[in-house]
């Protein structure tokens, strides 16, 4: 009787380790599965956790980023996991350097209210929504330049403020117009302030400017823009 009681309890002890165990593990995989949101408390690199309010950890996986007033964040040597919405606050700036690995992979909204500058390049994976509010900056100049680059635009559904400014760089295609089914349709198509630099050949619009979709400045610094 002593040995089949010695026996039960063992087993008992077994199950109630194992039980306690995967208890433990699902708590684990719950936490470290849940997106969490990064607010930049400095300006740093991304992938620095001096720059964020997670403590050591930068942004992973389905996390969403906001980079604050007065905070510059720059993503260089690091490609990142697909993100969740990305949100930069007035007086903020997000760059993305100029770096065969540096590439800002996110699946959320874009919000722009500060700056955001893209040498390298930023893939919207997924349709979000893409906004550019009064006083905001998105400078388009990707590394490699190509159609896959302006997904920005192809999956953006765009709100672009009559006092904001998109600047444009580079442009895979000469032939495929800025504004279009593929590219910036949301709110009418409507832009507020355009800079164009797009050198070589001329860059065809098709008459899609018109009318008057251009609700602030049109600046040409370089190449031709064909209207």
């Amino acid at each position: 009787m002593v040995l089949k009681a010695t026996q039960l309890s063992m087993k008992d002890f077994q199950k109630k380790v194992f039980l306690l165990i995967t208890t433990i593990f699902f708590i684990f995989q719950t936490h470290s599965s849940k997106a969490l949101i990064f607010q930049s408390i400095a300006s740093g690199a991304f992938t620095t956790g001096a720059s964020w309010n997670q403590g050591a950890l930068f942004p992973q996986a389905g996390d969403s980023i906001i980079v604050q007033n007065g905070h510059t964040i720059t993503l260089t040597g690091y490609n990142t996991e697909i993100l969740g919405s990305v949100t930069i606050q007035a007086g903020g700036n997000l760059t993305i350097a100029n770096s065969a690995v540096a590439s800002l992979n996110f699946s959320g909204d874009l919000v722009v209210y500060g700056t955001l500058i893209n040498n390298g390049r930023l893939d919207m994976v997924a349709p979000g929504n893409f906004i550019l509010g009064n006083g905001a900056v998105y400078d388009h100049n990707p590394r490699i330049n190509i159609a896959a680059d302006e997904s920005v635009f192809e999956n953006g559904v765009e709100n672009f403020f009559p006092a904001s400014t998109l600047i444009i760089r580079k442009w895979a295609s000469a032939a495929l117009p800025l504004i279009g089914p593929t590219r910036i349709n949301g709110n009418g198509g409507n832009i507020g302030n355009l800079i164009t630099s797009v050198s070589g050949t001329p860059w065809e619009q098709r008459g899609r400017f018109s009318p008057d979709k251009i609700k602030g400045n049109l600046t040409v610094l370089d190449g031709i823009l064909r209207m």
